[in-house]
């Protein structure tokens, strides 16, 4: 319910976004910021219901001009509705235990990536409830006790699993651990890479496995097919040679969306009186 609520409203701001582009108006695209945020909105959304939840307390709580418009709009309204009827099931997060479980009891060891702070604390705290140890890694925490963690997770068998946000990809040696989750994908084919790089370091005696989480059905599909396409890519430069960006392109959007050109034609011609040739 919440991701077809976020969609549509997603859907709606991409057509007039290209609409307002095609006028060539001096200045910023009004409808850029709105997406931006939409779309941040739906891959939490992909990751867990109670990043949306948190985010409407946070604009509840909120004084400004963005979030009391917001707090007017119609899809504050709906997600507000939407959340109070959802109970907090997470098929991914019950499948991603039943994964660690399974590995953790043949001897593996794990790193979990996250690009958000309040997951992989929330992946923490699950696997603890499961009775497997598990560390975090991410940039809220002081440099002291994120170089403890990752020494301990490194030389204490018993631990088997570190759940990282992408600040755990950069200049660390993971070769402790012989598998890689994603438990989100990054819009990035050289952040992809780099998170399993962390593994595949000298001292690696294993073969690494890498599982990618996708949510079916939503924009994480379409994302992991942008992703295995931009690979072919990916090969023929170095990671420094990749953009870090984590933006798709407005074409790419209308792609991961199935965006009908007729439609957008229609808008432009209806909203902004463009005349433009339809396919």
């Amino acid at each position: 319910m919440i991701y077809d609520i976020l969609e549509e409203s997603l859907s709606e701001t991409i057509l007039d976004e290209y609409a307002y582009s095609a006028r060539n108006d001096e200045g910023p695209n009004p409808f850029t910021a709105n997406r931006m945020r939409l779309y941040t909105l739906l891959r939490e959304a992909c990751a867990d219901i109670s990043m949306i939840a948190g985010y409407l307390r946070r604009k509840q709580r909120e004084n400004s001009e963005d979030a009391i418009a917001l707090r007017e709009s119609s899809i504050f309204r709906r997600l507000i509705r939407a959340v109070a009827r959802i109970e907090p099931e997470n098929a991914k997060l019950v499948e991603l235990k039943e994964l660690v479980k399974d590995l953790a009891e043949q001897g593996h060891k794990l790193v979990i990536f996250s690009q958000f702070v309040p997951i992989v604390n929330l992946i923490q705290d699950e696997l603890m409830n499961e009775g497997i140890t598990t560390l975090s890694y991410h940039g809220q925490l002081s440099e002291e006790h994120r170089h403890q963690h990752l020494n301990n997770f490194i030389e204490r068998p018993e631990i088997r699993v570190l759940a990282s946000t992408d600040a755990g990809q950069f200049g660390l040696n993971l070769q402790a651990a012989d598998v890689v989750v994603n438990y989100d994908l990054p819009w990035n084919p050289a952040r992809l890479q780099q998170r399993i790089a962390r593994l595949h370091r000298i001292g690696q005696v294993n073969k690494v496995l890498a599982v990618n989480f996708v949510v079916k059905g939503t924009v994480e599909e379409h994302v992991r097919d942008i992703l295995e396409r931009k690979r072919t890519l990916f090969r023929e430069v170095t990671v420094s040679d990749m953009t870090q960006s984590e933006e798709l392109t407005l074409d790419e959007l209308r792609e991961v969306f199935g965006f009908d050109l007729r439609r957008l034609a229609n808008k432009m011609r209806e909203r902004y009186g463009l005349r433009v040739e339809s396919p």
